[in-house]
């Protein structure tokens, strides 16, 4: 058996001696416009061992072609080098350039595909779709983590190998490179190819697949396995994308099908927000299919038993001003090295020692403060939480400020583990600079969050860094609805960039990725997205840079200048494009000088409409605009001066009767000068009066039509005259 099942039945001459000296092909497995996949031997293994090559070849319709897409595919090849250390992925043994292509050689995999295995009306027990899910998503998740992707996900690419275990075969991203080079130059694709459709969600068929389009396939194939049926046998409901296969699944009752209906249901989502981004996503939602209980999944701070709430009663900081603190409730919190005594009776009754204790709790919970150690400082902190909570936020400095002043004017007696006035006072000063800070980003913060700007909101509570205890909570609650908010907005961006990339506007499409919240779900999606494009980036820069080159050719230098100034930064040929922008430039002048002497050589002959129809030639923007304004002017007035003079030749030869060197002078008086109108006139009323030429005038009289009341710009008329002229002379 081999890897791909279908072998085709054709012959290459190309193929009658070794690869690269090396691999003799035995059977081409598949054959199509641009790309073939051979069954070989490797002639300098002792064992000549069977291998599979993967052939790519060259497109003679894209310039360039093999320098455009090269440092691609090497860097491709070092991705699935990668992902061949997995042992569900076929290794890289080789990788090798002709002048017929691109080929990758690969390990062989002896087995049998997926695709025989699913047999048409025979469905799977759940336990076996869970056990394939697994067997396919594990490898998977190893690639999608090393932002990789396969492109390609199909029975037909599933194969049993003698392990027992399924192997990824056939990955599809070198096929996407040279998919996307042919996008870029409109090479028509292979007719003859039909794309498997049934496992492709909406997003890879548009030409743009991610790692979320790798776990519907996946999807896809479970709901065969649990039907029996093709994907192709079920409809979608046109509304919602939604496949409606579970009326085709008896077994769906069940508790333990029902979740694994659930995460189906959620791989094959067509909303892409909606679907998992990565196998590890669905990976972990799997789990909890098959008896694995979410309490058994909790992270180990979740199992710790709750502690017992504690209610106190804070005294008054002064006889003469009664500052009340209702009772506080301090739930959750882990109390280490204590005993039941010291939390029934956890403060001393001084109110010096219980500020001090609060001011030092409020700037830093987590330090041990004198007697009672952990326990004084949990309490203290959330002493400090009550009183926080408890005051006008509009004024923080006011409660700062008293507790300040109390603490300077203090003199408690020497107690063991107390601090030093002074100490508390640089704790004092400490604690209000972090609490200006803060209160800055947070008010930034919140102004980004009405502005809509949710990137620049996440980033800026991600940035606070105080360890104050009002405010840490304040901005993990504000970080929270940031995410919340952005969730709906972070889809339509994706959107957006799904929209960009389509139009194979890459950069548009990156700078739209990077508006996106990363933690929300679409935020996911763009990191996969981020590097794709950046490919797709690189070889429409490839494209351009070429169009340039092609337009260069023709002398055409301000297209080609157009094209380079849409090569991007950060791609490998941004770099060389910057260095004809300086060459182009400098050849658009000399064409533009040279264009310039041509006028003047034009205007010397006294073909003054020449001259300017080649002044209109020369591309604006060039160093010599000023001078060509002139010239045009210049000649201009001479043009018209030149049609006078031919007007008054046409007049003195008609008045002694020579009608037909008049209508010689009448008909070089060219279109937009101001004699024109008059020659027209002429010609028109020597028609009248002259039956013996009305043989010679009708022809002249009938090219006169209604648009010829109004020439419009000169330069556009005269260039048709001169046209007309130059076909006629």
């Amino acid at each position: 058996m081999s890897n791909v099942i279908s072998p085709a039945v054709v012959h290459y001459p190309e193929l009658n001696g070794p690869l690269n000296g090396r691999y003799q092909v035995n059977e081409i497995l598949a054959a199509r416009l641009w790309e073939r996949t051979y069954l070989a031997q490797d002639l300098h293994h002792s064992s000549q061992s069977e291998c599979i090559i993967h052939h790519f070849k060259q497109i003679a319709e894209i310039p360039n072609y093999a320098e455009s897409v090269r440092s691609l595919f090497a860097k491709e090849v070092e991705r699935l080098e990668e992902f061949g250390t997995h042992e569900q992925i076929p290794q890289v043994l080789a990788y090798f350039e002709d002048d017929e292509g691109f080929y990758v050689v690969q390990e062989f995999v002896e087995g049998r595909s997926l695709s025989q295995e699913l047999i048409p009306n025979l469905p799977w027990s759940s336990g076996q779709v869970v056990t394939l899910l697994r067997e396919v998503l594990e490898p998977l998740a190893f690639v999608h983590h090393r932002d990789g992707l396969h492109g390609n996900i199909k029975p037909d690419n599933l194969l049993r190998g003698q392990a027992g275990r399924l192997v990824l075969i056939d990955f599809g991203s070198m096929a996407q490179i040279q998919q996307e080079c042919m996008a870029a130059y409109a090479v028509e694709g292979d007719p003859t190819q039909l794309s498997e459709q049934s496992y492709q969600p909406m997003e890879q068929l548009q030409g743009l697949p991610c790692a979320a389009s790798d776990v519907y396939a996946i999807g896809m194939i479970a709901i065969q396995a649990l039907t029996g049926r093709h994907p192709t046998q079920f409809k979608v409901d046109p509304q919602s994308g939604k496949v409606l296969w579970l009326p085709y699944y008896k077994e769906a009752i069940s508790p333990i099908n029902r979740g694994l209906v659930g995460v189906i249901n959620r791989m094959v989502q067509s909303d892409l927000s909606q679907r998992f981004g990565s196998a590890r996503e669905a990976l972990q939602a799997l789990q909890t299919v098959g008896g694995v209980t979410q309490n058994q999944a909790r992270l180990p701070m979740e199992s710790r038993p709750a502690v017992a709430p504690i209610t106190m009663t804070v005294p008054a900081t002064s006889t003469n001003a009664k500052t009340e603190v209702a009772e506080t409730e301090i739930a959750g919190i882990e109390i280490a090295g204590t005993d039941s005594e010291s939390v029934a009776n956890p403060v001393p009754h001084q109110p010096v020692f219980l500020t001090r204790l609060l001011m030092s709790a409020i700037a830093s919970p987590s330090v041990h403060i004198g007697v009672g150690g952990t326990l004084l400082t949990a309490i203290a902190a959330a002493i400090g939480w009550s009183l926080l909570n408890s005051v006008n936020w509009s004024q923080p400095n006011q409660i700062l400020g008293k507790v300040s002043k109390k603490l300077q004017k203090s003199q408690p007696p020497v107690q063991a583990g107390l601090a030093k006035p002074e100490r508390m006072q640089t704790v004092s000063d400490a604690w209000l600079q972090d609490w200006t800070q803060a209160t800055n980003t947070f008010q930034q913060a919140e102004q980004a969050v009405d502005k809509g700007n949710w990137l620049e909101a996440r980033q800026l509570t991600q940035s606070m860094s105080t360890k104050i205890p009002y405010w840490k909570d304040r901005n993990n609650a504000l970080a929270k609805q940031v995410i919340a908010k952005a969730e709906v907005d972070s889809k339509n961006l994706l959107q957006t960039a799904y929209d960009r990339a389509r139009d194979r506007d890459f950069v548009a499409a990156l700078s739209t990725l990077k508006q996106i919240v990363p933690e929300t779900t679409a935020g996911a999606i763009a990191q996969t997205k981020v590097d794709e494009y950046r490919m797709k980036r690189a070889v429409k820069a490839q494209a351009d840079l070429q169009k340039a080159y092609d337009r260069a050719i023709l002398r055409d230098f301000t297209q080609a200048l157009t094209y380079l100034g849409q090569v991007s930064q950060d791609t490998p040929a941004y770099e060389i494009a910057q260095r004809k922008v300086v060459e182009y430039s400098r050849k658009a002048q000399v064409r533009a000088r040279l264009m310039l002497k041509a006028a003047a050589d034009y205007a010397e002959q006294q073909n003054f409409l020449a001259a300017l129809t080649t002044l209109e030639k020369i591309p604006s923007d060039s160093l010599i605009d000023g001078v060509i304004e002139q010239k045009l002017t210049e000649y201009t007035v001479q043009l018209n001066q030149q049609a006078a003079e031919w007007l008054q030749q046409a007049n003195a030869e008609a008045a002694t009767g020579r009608k037909a060197t008049a209508i010689a002078f009448l008909q070089k008086v060219p279109i937009g000068t101001p004699a024109y109108a008059q020659a027209r006139e002429q010609l028109a009323e020597i028609a009248q009066t002259s039956a013996v030429d009305q043989h010679n005038l009708n022809p002249i009289v009938s090219a006169m039509s209604v648009s010829d009341l109004n020439p419009g710009t000169y330069l556009r008329e005269a260039t048709a005259t001169l046209i007309r002229q130059n076909k006629n002379g």
